[in-house]
């Protein structure tokens, strides 16, 4: 979703309710953003905050360039994410600065708790589908939306709502708690879930390395194999030197 785009805001009650003053975000990243492909059309909508938001344009993979900030080293020389503020744009060739935090910070249903671990298992389950396939990743994008905005799977009903069909994310398995997260954890240990925060553009997801955040006690970073494979290592090579130390 980027500019320019149809943003439709039911009167300026609409706007000053959506889009709030905000103190500046930390310069966790900067990012220049490139471009929003593979992508398709949309056509979604918001039923609250009141009087509600309606969004028709494009849906999918935002790809960035990584300029700099204190935590730029988590997110390499480029990375790749999806939109989660429908109440902003954001323009090709702009470079942006963003504060990187936990996205249960950034959602608005109830039980944020569980939102982490959905995007986790959505991420985990589905992302690598999205890389060169538009109605993958426009699926992609509309689950992401749903996960942030609602805690339902019906595109057609609840907070989050879209107007145009999609097979493909029809298709896909998805818990209500994000307990399906095998995937995540074999292909993305060591890695986190990162909301990308602005006053000034539209936030963003997206997956960095090692631990931006405090992770909240039911969502850890899961260590690499060969993390755990060390301590593994570490422990039996301690449990031997206390075993040889009795027998000496």
């Amino acid at each position: 979703m980027f500019a320019p785009r149809r943003l439709l805001m039911a009167g300026l009650a609409g706007v000053t309710g959506l889009v709030v003053s905000a103190a500046p975000a930390k310069a966790d990243l900067v990012a220049t953003f490139v471009s929003e492909t593979p992508s398709q059309g949309v056509s979604v909508s918001l039923q609250s905050p009141s009087p509600g938001v309606s969004y028709n344009g494009s849906g999918g993979v935002m790809n960035f360039d990584v300029k700099g900030g204190t935590q730029a080293a988590n997110f390499g020389t480029s990375f790749k994410g999806f939109c989660i503020e429908l109440t902003q744009f954001i323009s090709g060739g702009n470079t942006y600065t963003f504060s990187a935090v936990d996205p249960s910070t950034v959602t608005q249903v109830a039980n944020k708790a569980t939102v982490v671990n959905r995007l986790q298992e959505l991420w985990g389950n589905y992302y690598s589908s999205t890389v060169g396939n538009a109605a993958n990743a426009n699926a992609f994008q509309l689950a992401v939306w749903e996960t942030i905005y609602d805690s339902t799977f019906d595109l057609t009903s609840g907070n989050f709502r879209s107007a145009s069909a999609n097979a493909t994310l029809s298709g896909w398995k998805r818990t209500a708690d994000g307990t399906d997260l095998a995937n995540w954890n074999k292909f993305y240990a060591g890695q986190q879930i990162v909301a990308l925060t602005s006053p000034d553009t539209q936030d963003q997801i997206t997956v960095a390395n090692g631990t931006v955040y405090p992770p909240a006690s039911g969502n850890p970073v899961p260590a690499p194999a060969g993390v755990w494979l060390g301590l593994i290592g570490v422990a039996a090579l301690f449990g031997r030197s206390r075993v040889v130390g009795k027998s000496a």
